[in-house]
């Protein structure tokens, strides 16, 4: 996905440490899908007793658009009810921007919930701001 929308993706290391989290009751879960033997995409999820989490995921396209988006989200929205968890929550949607994402996760059903947004708290306006205008930058560079 980083590959075909131009964006960084999480270091190997990164996804190591969050599969290897283990403090109270949630875990981490990891959905691979796979293709003629190769994985083709993956998504991340966190999961306790009654609640299951979408953080991120990736996927390539097999040919003509086709991705595992959708396969990998049923798979794993199925697994949650068989393993009698209340909620799937796909996180992240919002009203402004993304509408393939909106429309990605609104296809699955369910309850759409807006939330309050969170917030940045800046320790230090000059560095801050500094950062935002190189994100900025850096974002246009790579997705136009």
């Amino acid at each position: 996905t980083s590959k075909r929308d131009n964006f960084q993706a999480r270091s190997k290391a990164y996804i190591k440490k969050f599969l290897n989290y283990n403090k109270g009751d949630v875990k981490p879960l990891l959905y691979l899908a796979k293709y003629q033997e190769k994985v083709i995409g993956g998504i991340l999820n966190l999961r306790n007793d009654s609640e299951e989490v979408y953080l991120f995921g990736s996927s390539s396209f097999i040919k003509d658009g086709v991705s595992c988006g959708y396969s990998l989200q049923t798979y794993a929205i199925e697994k949650a009810k068989r393993d009698s968890v209340k909620r799937y929550d796909l996180f992240g949607v919002d009203n402004k921007h993304l509408s393939k994402l909106i429309t990605f996760k609104s296809s699955f059903g369910g309850e759409l919930v807006n939330r309050t947004p969170s917030f940045d708290y800046y320790y230090n306006y000059f560095i801050a701001s500094s950062y935002r205008v190189v994100e900025d930058i850096r974002f246009k560079l790579r997705r136009g």
